[in-house]
């Protein structure tokens, strides 16, 4: 939590406003680098709210809302469902939470090969609805690729482009493009006791790409046995061969990129929070 920069005097309107949805609700915090999400426990349920950090954050917040919107009935495991509100100049979402344990969560405890094989036939499900859902059926803007997207965020932030990474993807891009969650790693994935998919969690990276993408990402959350067990059964459903090298390497250079465009990120919060004390020090200095 101390990871990430924030303001304090946001925080507590952040929990006032969570509070006046719910009242007399149990309110549990947690502060990521791009969203401060809260849970409020209630009688009725559990609900989720998810406060932007800056303008970025609050796009991929919007476009979330939309993806969700569009695939909700093209999907068959629980996503949320979302809306966007505003109160006090904060930015936020809601939405219901959906219950199950992520399979970060359940994988370090143990699961049996009875819960896994549960999992994989459902993840390998997902991905073919995925792959399915027709990208001219989405608005335009929302119709580039996910990788033109980080492209843009290098740019932003003067960060060198991986060119391997790029050449790769541009290739599998010509062989299958269709879209993909684009963040599919073990804490956005809910299972059930038995190892079904309850839920999928946290679309914001949602875009077109190709499958190996979202599979790379889940590869560094699975042992090589439990990766060579889901890629037998994507073979066996699919016909389709892919190599678990060649998604170790793509894991490692998107990892890394990701992690300069997070690290650029967080030191323009740090500054932006440091600017925000300055004029604040300021206007008390003035008042006195």
């Amino acid at each position: 939590m101390g990871n990430y920069p924030v303001n304090q005097e946001t925080l507590k309107q952040q929990v006032e406003i969570v509070g006046s949805f719910c009242p007399d609700a149990e309110i549990s915090t947690s502060i990521g680098y791009s969203n401060t999400v809260m849970q409020a426990k209630t009688e009725e349920g559990i609900f989720v709210f998810r406060f932007c950090k800056d303008v970025i954050a609050r796009n991929l917040l919007e476009k979330e809302i939309y993806v969700c919107e569009q695939i909700q009935d093209k999907i068959s495991f629980s996503i949320p469902k979302i809306r966007l509100a505003k109160q006090e100049g904060l930015v936020f979402t809601i939405h219901k939470f959906i219950e199950g344990e992520t399979l970060n969560r359940l994988n370090k405890e143990g699961l049996s090969d009875c819960q896994y094989m549960n999992f994989c036939r459902d993840l390998v499900t997902f991905i073919q609805e995925m792959r399915q859902i027709r990208s001219n059926s989405l608005d335009e803007q929302y119709q580039t690729g996910i990788f033109s997207q980080i492209e843009g965020m290098l740019g932003r932030y003067r960060i060198p482009k991986n060119k391997e990474l790029f050449g790769l993807v541009k290739d599998m891009e010509k062989q299958d493009f269709h879209l993909i969650h684009g963040d599919l790693n073990a804490n956005n994935i809910l299972l059930k006791k038995d190892g079904h998919i309850s839920g999928i969690i946290d679309f914001n990276m949602t875009g077109l790409s190709n499958y190996c993408f979202d599979l790379s990402k889940l590869a560094g959350y699975l042992d090589n046995e439990q990766n060579e067990i889901l890629l037998k059964e994507f073979n066996r459903r699919t016909g389709e061969n892919i190599s678990l090298d060649l998604l170790e390497k793509i894991r490692l250079m998107r990892c890394a990129q990701e992690k300069a465009i997070i690290e650029r990120n967080l030191q323009q919060q740090n500054q932006n929070n440091k600017n925000r004390i300055s004029i604040l020090n300021k206007d008390n200095q003035h008042s006195l």
